[in-house]
């Protein structure tokens, strides 16, 4: 997130197409897309106005301070702009593929795998749960 002027913060960029849902309850208009490679969505509650519909291209929202200091938020997609006045807004990034990508994958031995792999295929069988339970008690 930039700030710009002081006043003026980018909430999100979206990269490619952007799809435009208007909802019903508290929340108002859902921005859809991606944002960074990684599938991204914008709430708006409680919206006034109108809200776009259909599909945006390299659409951004930034925040900007009202006069009356409640905030408002401009929607940008091509050359169009539209000032949104909602309540609050949510921004929800997938956080899965940056979160997986700084875990080490799991080292699992080999003799492991083919253990378990041994064990499940004996276990197909029929009656081989119950030997496997004499066995083991």
């Amino acid at each position: 997130m930039s700030t710009d002027a002081g006043s003026t913060r980018e909430l999100i960029a979206f990269q490619g197409e952007v799809r435009c849902e208007a909802a019903t309850g508290a929340v108002s208009l859902i921005l859809q897309g991606h944002s960074q490679g990684a599938a991204a969505q914008v709430l708006f509650c409680a919206l006034s106005g109108a809200a776009p519909a259909g599909a945006l291209h390299d659409a951004r929202v930034t925040q900007r301070s009202a006069d009356a200091g409640a905030p408002c938020w401009r929607l940008t997609a091509g050359g169009t702009a539209i000032e949104l006045h909602a309540r609050t807004v949510q921004v929800h990034r997938d956080a899965a593929a940056r979160f997986f990508a700084a875990l080490p994958p799991p080292a699992v031995p080999r003799r492991v795998r083919w253990g378990w792999a041994a064990l499940l295929t004996m276990l197909r069988l029929p009656g081989m749960a119950r030997l496997l339970i004499k066995l083991r008690g």
